[in-house]
């Protein structure tokens, strides 16, 4: 699809791509060299790379209300600096599905980034294959909790936090 067709949905309610674990709703925000980005309906923002989206429809009867007054954000032009931004941070990549991971972003290197999971360790990604990335916002334990037991659709998941590992780990060596 041409950049043309993208920014004339900038600010529209769209759905990106038909099926699956990829399709997601929600309003397009901005139109970049080789990626979207996009509110969901669960206000997380998400950045979908163009190569991996197969549609991209107009929801003219959705019934999504999004905030007129949205603000201007900056992102950077192209994927793999806004991947560059976000080292260090909690990210949930590949959306959802088998493949969606969430864990620290701890660095990439032209093609690769690598992403440290509780579940997995740290897996090592070929950037030219992500479909999407987005921010985790962390909770506390208690809200955790809460959010466990709703039916709701959430953005938060639970992340490893390596600083505290790393403390543990060294109190557990100073008592052996």
């Amino acid at each position: 699809m041409s950049d043309q067709i993208y920014n004339s949905l900038i600010g529209r309610v769209v759905q990106v791509n038909k099926s699956g674990p990829g399709a997601t709703v929600g309003k397009l925000l901005a139109v970049k060299e080789d990626f979207l980005v996009f509110r969901a309906k669960n206000q997380e923002i998400i950045f979908f790379t163009l190569e991996h989206i197969k549609t991209i429809t107009e929801e003219t009867e959705a019934q999504i209300h999004f905030s007129s007054e949205e603000k201007e954000l900056l992102y950077p032009n192209n994927f793999q600096k806004l991947i560059q931004t976000f080292i260090g941070e909690n990210v949930r990549i590949n959306r959802s599905g088998p493949d969606s991971r969430v864990g620290k972003l701890h660095g990439e290197d032209g093609s690769f980034i690598m992403l440290q999971t509780e579940r997995d360790g740290l897996i090592f990604y070929t950037i030219e294959h992500l479909k999407s990335l987005s921010i985790v916002v962390m909770q506390s334990n208690e809200e955790n909790e809460v959010s466990d037991n709703s039916d709701e659709e959430s953005p938060v998941e639970e992340t490893i936090d390596m600083a505290s590992e790393s403390e543990n780990e060294t109190e557990n060596d100073k008592e052996n």
